[in-house]
């Protein structure tokens, strides 16, 4: 990052929301490729580079930065001071603006067709994405290995679920299996309760993300928390909005499909794996 000119930037409504009521002064969790996340306090606001999705609680440059090859590491000092982000050693003066919703309202569907639809899309798109790991598995009718055996009898447990008993012990199960930095059975949780909260509005998913966080690592835990509280990211929001909404054209949902599998090793596919489960429960 440079001071030399402006650097266009995005930043949704809530996170501009959070910037003018904290004093964005804290320090460097964790640096990767695509991202920096920040701790102020006890929230975790992320920085992110093309191409990574516009998530909840995140400011995204818009241009390709790889964070490791600049010289920030854990601990460092960080610091958000109007449109001046300061990382390290590293101050950059943004251009941002604000440009997404993290809660997009989308209207759960009345006719069973367009849920067959959506799910026939989801199907296509994981079966055309060749991951052949993580919760694309359970998918998958020719994979007939013990680890998609055991990820379904996961995710079963969790359609299944009634009772709270039921739904934090199906949590527990999914919470941190899996591979990547945000683990499969994270990711697929995320795209899950986002979609539940359509066709249940009143489902308050946040009991069982505050008594599993201790399974996982602290930027699953945003993410999850964030799912949990109806918000996700844009791309995502997107997606559910042309697959279900009256308003949505199918079209548009295979764009918004295709940016989402494209983030992470197996993230992307595996939060559609979560919306995918969701709404095949709904559609029976």
């Amino acid at each position: 990052m440079s001071t030399t000119k402006r650097i266009p930037a995005e930043r949704s409504e809530e996170t501009g929301r959070w910037l003018r009521t904290h004093r964005a002064i804290g320090t460097v969790h964790s640096v990767f490729s695509k991202s920096v996340n920040l701790l102020f306090g006890n929230e975790m606001l992320s920085i992110l580079a093309l191409p990574a999705l516009r998530e909840p609680m995140s400011i995204r440059l818009s241009l390709p930065v790889d964070f490791t090859r600049l010289e920030i590491a854990a601990g460092d000092a960080a610091r958000i001071d109007g449109e001046t982000i300061t990382i390290g050693e590293y101050p950059a003066s943004v251009d941002m603006r604000e440009t997404w919703s993290e809660t997009l309202r989308v209207t759960a569907p009345a006719a069973p067709e367009k849920i067959a639809e959506a799910c026939a899309l989801l199907r296509r798109k994981i079966r055309e994405s060749g991951r052949t790991e993580g919760m694309a598995q359970v998918f998958d009718p020719d994979d007939a290995s013990r680890k998609k055996l055991l990820y379904g009898q996961r995710v079963a447990a969790l359609l299944a679920a009634e009772t709270e008993p039921e739904k934090l012990a199906a949590f527990e199960g999914l919470t941190g299996l899996g591979i990547g930095l945000t683990p499969s059975g994270d990711d697929f949780l995320t795209g899950y309760m986002r979609t539940e909260q359509i066709f249940h509005p009143s489902e308050d998913f946040r009991p069982y993300v505050d008594a599993i966080a201790h399974l996982t690592n602290p930027i699953s835990v945003k993410e999850l928390r964030a799912a949990a509280d109806g918000r996700m990211a844009d791309e995502v929001n997107r997606l559910l909005f042309h697959l279900l909404d009256a308003g949505g054209r199918l079209a548009l949902a295979e764009k918004s499909a295709d940016a989402v599998m494209c983030c992470g090793s197996t993230s992307g596919t595996d939060l559609l794996c979560g919306i995918l489960a969701s709404l095949e429960k709904a559609g029976k």
